[in-house]
């Protein structure tokens, strides 16, 4: 008898609970264990990691444009030593910005700021070539005469680094016409603060992102689908010949960052900023919203294939250009496919939404 009362005690709990959790469009879902959330998820990402971390790239990139003075005053080895690590730090500074570029979703006019400052993949191996040489090889000395191609991160890396060239035909190149690179270096990252600038104005004065949760989960959850997809496919697997399109051909020149060698740095940073969104320590975030929504299988499977090509990435022994061929780096692109097909089809299954077409290779 005392077993048949605690069965039907049970059992009207059960039914009770199920009631009390029932979906009304902002709570939780029917039969979500998970704790309410306490406080606006998508506001939270933006006020405290997106807009921290233009603000970051800002003050990196105002300390690069201070190592470029000195480097126009002294073209010497120490101070370009200094000035590609300090290009380092600006470029994952960066790549956290523009992987989660969440802007181009809610103002059509902030689209080409992002696009403007990164053309990795979207323009021809010698565009930037070519308007850089065009340029040095004419009499003009005002910047503001290059090419809009050039004006970017991609051409920063090609002037401190050239074509993968030692030291002193770096500096060399410097030290032409006055210093004329180190110039135009100056220009291209003051353009890039006063674009980073409209991201923060953005980020601090807009409310769009956080207005909407249905909005908000859909751009956000198909930009970490976008994200997630051109790290395994033109991040690794163009180089490492695993996509379709370069099947068996392998070029480590198809890296993002070949001539600094920093693509491997690339990749974590980018990596690192999904796990600011996903699961982060120290803010609300997105996993938490999604815990929250009857996705907690698919939420907890999705961080842990995260932290797993996290760690991955970060425990490579040597740098992407001179292991393209390598099973660690065939490995790293499975984890990262891995990843994306826990957004693609996992993860944006549980929360009812449908993925945009993907642009890069290998959907």
């Amino acid at each position: 008898m005392i077993r048949f009362l605690a069965l039907l005690f049970s059992v009207l709990l059960f039914f009770t609970a199920c009631d009390d959790n029932a979906y009304d469009g902002t709570g939780l879902k029917s039969g979500s264990t998970a704790t309410p959330l306490d406080g606006n998820v998508f506001e939270a990402l933006q006020t405290q990691i997106l807009l921290p971390n233009v603000e970051q790239n800002i003050q990196e990139g105002e300390l690069l444009l201070a190592h470029l003075k000195v480097l126009h005053d002294t073209v010497d080895s120490v101070n370009l030593l200094k000035t590609q690590t300090q290009f380092k730090i600006f470029m994952r500074s960066w790549k956290r910005v523009e992987s989660v570029y969440i802007i181009k979703d809610y103002d059509n006019e902030m689209i080409t700021v992002r696009d403007y400052n990164d053309v990795f993949h979207t323009h021809t191996v010698d565009a930037i070539p070519n308007s850089l040489r065009q340029f040095m090889n004419s009499d003009s000395n005002d910047s503001s005469a290059l090419s809009e191609i050039v004006k970017n991160i991609n051409a920063l890396e090609l002037i401190f680094y050239g074509e993968e060239s030692n030291e002193s035909v770096i500096l060399e190149s410097l030290q032409e016409k006055s210093a004329r690179r180190v110039m135009v270096a100056e220009f291209i990252v003051e353009k890039m603060l006063e674009r980073a600038g409209l991201m923060r104005v953005w980020y601090a004065g807009h409310k769009e992102f956080y207005s909407d949760d249905e909005a908000s989960v859909d751009s956000l959850l198909n930009l970490l689908i976008d994200s997630s997809n051109k790290l395994s496919e033109w991040r690794i697997g163009d180089a490492a010949g695993l996509t379709n399109q370069y099947k068996d051909d392998l070029d480590y020149k198809r890296l993002e960052y070949y001539k600094s060698h920093l693509s491997l740095e690339s990749v974590i940073a980018i990596l690192e900023s999904h796990k600011e969104v996903m699961d982060s320590d120290d803010y609300l975030d997105f996993g938490d919203f999604a815990l929250a929504h009857n996705a907690e299988s698919e939420t907890i499977y999705t961080r842990e294939t995260l932290s797993s090509a996290l760690s991955l990435a970060r425990s490579l022994s040597r740098e992407l250009e001179t292991s393209v061929a390598s099973s660690e780096v065939k490995e790293l692109y499975e984890a990262l496919r891995k990843l994306h097909f826990a957004y693609y089809e996992s993860l944006i299954n549980a929360l009812d939404l449908t993925a945009k077409i993907i642009e890069a290779d290998g959907d």
